[in-house]
């Protein structure tokens, strides 16, 4: 990886870390520890962060239009619900629900594609 790539993903990861340390709605409450156990994994902190309503969402690519092949985790107060994908015609089948935020994060780690390679840029335009 290299620097200019390191710095984006950092610079996202801060961006949505100082974001929602101060949003104390029932989403940034939601969200906070999800975030917070995504940036301290290894293979979600090396994917671009994104939320999308209450869930915390991963990318390959760091501009719209993000990929779509990551899973992802919708906060609720009392439950995380790890679903397939974020995006797309279809409502994403659910992985698991439980409030277990470590179960929830490692199954997100388990089932993301095999290559993780990222990219600045869309999703449109992976380098070759």
């Amino acid at each position: 990886m290299n620097d200019a790539l390191a710095e984006a993903l950092l610079a996202e990861w801060t961006g949505y870390r100082s974001l929602f340390e101060n949003d104390h709605s029932w989403v940034g409450d939601a969200l906070r520890p999800v975030i917070e156990a995504a940036f301290v994994t290894p293979e979600l902190r090396g994917l671009f962060p994104l939320t999308s309503m209450n869930r915390l969402c991963f990318s390959q690519c760091s501009d719209f239009p993000y990929t779509v092949d990551c899973p992802c985790i919708a906060a609720w107060p009392d439950e995380y619900v790890v679903q397939a994908w974020w995006a797309g015609p279809d409502e994403p089948p659910d992985l698991v629900r439980t409030t277990d935020l470590d179960l929830a994060i490692t199954v997100v780690r388990d089932n993301l594609p095999a290559d993780r390679t990222v990219w600045l840029g869309d999703a449109d335009h992976r380098p070759a």
